[in-house]
């Protein structure tokens, strides 16, 4: 079978799983450059060997690309090789990927919005208008709720559950959904701004038409362009809606919770993505029990 067939055939198993439009494409992406890759080098249209994809990975890196664009490559060429073994169009023993490491991605720290700056944030914008109400509540979604800012514009009113103080999160990474946690602050802030806000909507957050007015839905475009505009009025550095997810990892992990329920909450597909990323942040939890192992030790010996 060719290389370019067992790509099409891949694409259509994504659209018949019903995958998001947006991952679809990043697969796409992905194996275009290998396809076009191995036609510049007159490689003939066939399943990869494992000195192609090394040399192919090697080309990757040599071209002064990221380790995480390289990886993600890498990541797309596993899943379709693996779709294959599993359809029978590859056996096990014929499958190079088994042969392959993945490219190591180095060690990053994520930065999160720091605490005494959310709240800060919070304080500089006060409660004047159904706008300020609006930012306010979705700095709280953001922070403590921990969503991706697509997930926080898809929200809908009735995805918010004021008795059980739940977030559904219809729309998640991957199209899966998932029920998040929210902290008793939530409920009035919905309220005020529900019964504040110049139009009914189904939607849960809606932009100004310039005018103080209802202009329709809020996009992620302008939840980052709010948080600029509020940074600056706080006299603090712009802040991107992504660290506020961080920020909501950190504060969790290092609160003592477990990495399952972290990477549940998150909408991760598994732990792994989550320790991954957020591991260090388990440095204060580690200091804590260190020192509280250390005294219980220290008074053991003076006793002993």
């Amino acid at each position: 079978m060719s290389l370019v067939e067992l790509i099409a055939q891949h694409q259509r198993h994504l659209a018949a799983a019903r995958r998001a439009p947006k991952t679809i494409d990043w697969y796409d992406q992905q194996l275009r450059v290998f396809v076009a890759w191995r036609s510049s080098s007159g490689r003939p249209d066939v399943i990869p060997d494992d000195l192609e994809l090394d040399t192919f990975l090697a080309d990757q890196h040599a071209l002064g690309l990221s380790p995480r664009t390289v990886n993600a490559r890498f990541r797309a060429l596993r899943a379709l090789l693996l779709w294959a073994e599993k359809r029978r169009r590859l056996t096990y023993a014929d499958n190079p990927i088994h042969l392959i490491d993945a490219p190591r991605i180095p060690h990053d720290r994520r930065s999160g919005i720091a605490e005494a700056d959310f709240a800060r944030l919070q304080t500089s914008i006060g409660a004047a208008g159904w706008l300020d109400q609006r930012d306010q509540l979705i700095l709280l979604l953001l922070y403590y709720c921990g969503l991706r800012v697509g997930e926080l514009c898809a929200l809908r009113v009735d995805d918010i559950d004021l008795q059980r103080m739940e977030v559904l999160v219809r729309s998640g990474k991957g199209s899966r959904a998932r029920i998040v946690p929210a902290p008793a602050e939530v409920r009035p802030a919905v309220v005020n701004y529900i019964y504040a806000r110049p139009a009914h909507a189904e939607e849960l957050l809606i932009k100004s038409d310039g005018w103080h007015g209802a202009g329709g839905p809020l996009r992620p475009e302008g939840v980052r362009q709010m948080l600029i505009r509020r940074c600056k009025a706080a006299g603090l550095p712009p802040v991107n809606p992504h660290a506020f997810r961080h920020a909501f990892a950190m504060w969790l992990l290092n609160a003592g919770a477990r990495l399952e329920t972290v990477s549940a909450a998150m909408g991760h597909q598994s732990t792994a993505v989550t320790q991954a990323v957020y591991a260090y942040t388990l440095t204060a939890t580690v200091r804590r029990e260190y020192d509280v192992a250390l005294d219980k030790h220290r008074r053991g010996t003076q006793t002993g």
